[in-house]
C-alpha cells in the first residue's frame, strides 16, 4: 500500500484524537467525511492502522508504583515461550525483546512496593536473570506521533514498507 499525503494528514489527526468523527477530520482536511472513512478503512485492511488505544492515567487508578526492569534469558529456554509467559502477567505491561544485553525490557506497574516485589518473584520464578530496575518511575511522558507523521508530507507518497527508513531519507537530504 502506498500512503499518499492525505492519508498522512489523516494519521495526524486521528493521533491526537481517534475518536474524533470523520465529519470533523474531514472538515479540518476540506475533504468529504465518506473519503475519510475509506482511506480510515483502506488503512485498516492494510495494517496500517492496527487498533485504537486508550489513553489512562495510571496513578488515577491506583497504579502508584512504576518501573523498569532489565533481564536476561535463561540458556535453556525458548525465548517466545517466556516473552509470552512474561506478557501473561498482568503488571508486566509492556515487554521488548532486545539483542543486547539486557535482552528484556519490562515495564512494571503495582498499586504499591509489594506488588511490584511479588511481580520481580514472578520473573525470577521464569528463571529470568533480572539485571536491574530502575529508580520508581514517577513521570511518563510518551512522545506525540505528530511529528513522526510530518517526515513522511515531503516525500507525498511513502510505500508502507519504507516508512522505517523515512529517518534515513532525512538524515540524507540534511532535513
Amino acid at each position: 500500500m502506498i500512503l499518499d499525503s492525505l492519508d498522512v494528514k489523516i494519521l495526524t489527526v486521528m493521533s491526537r484524537d481517534a475518536k474524533k468523527p470523520y465529519t470533523d477530520i474531514g472538515r479540518e482536511l476540506k475533504v468529504h467525511p465518506n473519503v475519510v472513512g475509506y482511506r480510515v478503512s483502506r488503512m485498516e485492511r492494510a495494517g496500517v492502522i492496527k487498533g485504537y488505544v486508550l489513553d489512562v492515567d495510571l496513578e488515577k487508578i491506583g497504579f502508584n508504583e512504576q518501573l523498569f526492569v532489565g533481564a536476561n534469558f535463561p540458556r535453556d529456554g525458548s525465548r517466545d515461550k517466556i516473552i509470552k509467559q512474561v506478557m501473561s502477567i498482568p503488571q508486566a505491561l509492556t515487554v521488548l525483546s532486545t539483542l543486547g544485553n539486557p535482552e528484556l525490557l519490562i515495564f512494571l506497574l503495582g498499586r504499591n512496593k509489594s506488588d511490584i516485589e511479588e511481580t520481580l518473584s514472578k520473573l525470577k520464578e521464569l528463571n529470568l536473570d533480572v539485571k536491574y530496575s530502575s529508580p520508581i518511575v514517577k513521570a511518563q511522558r510518551n512522545r506525540d506521533l505528530n511529528n513522526l507523521l510530518k517526515t513522511l508530507e515531503p516525500w507525498g507518497e511513502v510505500p508502507v514498507e519504507k516508512i522505517g527508513e523515512v529517518t534515513d531519507l532525512i538524515e540524507m537530504n540534511g532535513r
